[in-house]
């Protein structure tokens, strides 16, 4: 109804890259944004004012997501908002690719605690707080299914792997409550991280995916009602 203020989506690593375009996209669907970030300030701010101009309302909020407190203190800034939660997006991650004989324990224990544990506590977070119809998205990696890193990255693959199984326990365990949640695993993406090596010949739709492509895989989740532990790989077909 007009007049009723305008749902929250709340996305995590959001002030570059993929989570930038996501809470630009959101914003024209009608939601207003918390923008969550680590280091990177001053992008944030820059655009949560180019989300005004979109009118919508935006936040933002610093907050390692591995760090439980933190992420209890973002959710606090959620609930200030005067919002109704409706949407989470985990699209935070760390990608170093290192083959594992060569991996130290600092960065494996970095990788699973930003990439698996980070999004555990948002999830826990979030669940306490989403009403039926809302929605948490924890953005994967194609092939996440496989144990294959191609010599690298192996830490990363096994983080989302686990992220995957978190995400259809966790659908099943809220079905009954009327929250979803599914996972978006996208391949390799222009102007991204690359984590699948930028080689489009390898991709059997010839060519790489793109923010917008990830954008269309969440737009369709967003009205799926009857949707929910899924994982849709956005991936050109890459890993068949």
């Amino acid at each position: 109804m007009a007049g009723e203020p305008r749902k929250l989506a709340l996305v995590t690593g959001a002030a570059r890259g993929l989570g930038r375009h996501l809470c630009l996209r959101l914003a024209a669907a009608g939601y207003d944004i918390l923008i969550n970030y680590l280091s990177s300030e001053a992008a944030a701010a820059k655009l949560a004012a180019g989300l005004g101009e979109l009118g919508a309302a935006a936040w933002t909020q610093r907050a390692d997501v591995s760090r439980e407190d933190q992420v209890a203190a973002l959710f606090a800034a959620a609930d200030g908002t005067g919002r109704e939660l409706a949407l989470v997006i985990n699209n935070v991650g760390i990608y170093n690719p290192i083959a594992l004989r060569e991996i130290d324990s600092g960065q494996w224990q970095r990788t699973i605690a930003t990439n698996l544990n980070g999004a555990f506590h948002v999830c826990r977070q979030a669940l306490g707080r989403l009403r039926a119809g809302g929605q948490i998205i924890n953005i994967g990696v194609a092939g996440n299914q496989l144990n294959q890193a191609e010599g690298s990255a192996t830490d990363y693959y096994i983080s989302k792997a686990a992220l995957l199984q978190l995400t259809r326990a966790l659908a099943a365990e809220y079905a009954p409550d009327g929250v979803r949640l599914n996972m978006v695993s996208p391949g390799q993406l222009a102007n991204s991280i690359g984590e699948l090596g930028g080689a489009p010949g390898r991709v059997p739709l010839g060519r790489d995916g793109s923010f917008e492509d990830v954008w269309q895989a969440i737009d369709y989740l967003l009205g799926a009602d009857y949707v929910t532990g899924a994982n849709i790989e956005v991936a050109g077909g890459y890993r068949l």
